[in-house]
């Protein structure tokens, strides 16, 4: 941000370096200010777009469940459309903190008036300091603690810039882990207490052919994903007669979840 070639002291005439050196702290201020600002209304733009969008998509996943009965479009289903929406909405938050839109521009807004604030100050100070006896001591110290003080602001903008992102980088990894728990597969055991009344016993889950039990009266149906699943079971008495059974099971992550059937 500094391109200004810091101005060189000359002692023959020092009220003249002075000024010169007053110019450049004053003017490389005033590109810091200009930085923020520039940076500063893009991410106003991206922060308030994605909690707008976020907003609406949450009031729209709301609405849905509630039109469902009165409006059909196309055969879509609106409840589903519904929690469809409230997702994309809620992923929007996390993505906006990760990415820091929100974050940054209150930042920048807060550093750029800072700035703006030292800076008329200084003014002040300077046209006060002016109207007494010239000392190039004092004006050099005046400018010294000046510059300090805006290093200071903008030192401390980015050490929250840092902050942040560590905390972020921190909570997307936590997010991501959980994430992953939370999609381990469970198992199902499967528990028929009359099995051995019956041939060789056909286990599908979710229509899907999975495995057969026979002369036993408990089996172990595993790798299977979290979620709602219906366990169904075909066999043959030892008269020939066809039975099926079926049942529906929650899967909790990383568990094993204990079913009876009894089969009529």
């Amino acid at each position: 941000m500094f391109d200004e070639q810091f101005p060189e002291w000359n002692n023959d005439d020092q009220q003249y370096s002075v000024k010169a050196l007053k110019q450049w702290v004053v003017t490389n201020t005033q590109k810091q200010i200009d930085w923020y600002e520039t940076r500063r209304k893009p991410r106003r733009l991206l922060a308030q777009g994605v909690r707008g969008l976020a907003l609406i998509l949450a009031t729209l996943g709301a609405l849905c469940p509630l039109l469902a009965p009165v409006v059909t479009i196309n055969g879509l289903k609106l409840p589903e459309l519904g929690y469809a929406f409230l997702a994309v909405g809620a992923a929007l938050i996390p993505f906006d903190r990760y990415y820091g839109f929100s974050s940054s521009w209150m930042r920048f807004s807060s550093t750029q008036l800072s700035l703006e604030m030292l800076l008329r100050e200084f003014q002040f100070d300077w046209i006060l300091l002016q109207s007494q006896v010239f000392s190039a001591g004092t004006s050099i110290q005046k400018l010294k603690e000046f510059t300090g003080k805006v290093d200071g602001i903008i030192k401390q903008e980015t050490d929250a810039w840092i902050t942040d992102f560590k905390n972020n980088i921190a909570e997307l990894e936590k997010m991501l882990k959980a994430g992953a728990e939370e999609r381990k597969p469970g198992a199902i055991k499967l528990m028929i207490p009359n099995a051995r009344d019956f041939q060789r016993i056909s286990i599908s889950v979710d229509g899907a052919f999975n495995k057969e039990m026979e002369g036993v009266t408990e089996t172990l149906i595993d790798s299977i994903s979290p979620g709602r699943h219906e366990v169904s079971l075909s066999t043959v008495d030892k008269s020939g007669s066809e039975h099926r059974e079926a049942k529906v099971v929650d899967v909790t992550a990383s568990t094993t979840v204990s079913v009876d059937v009894t089969i009529r």
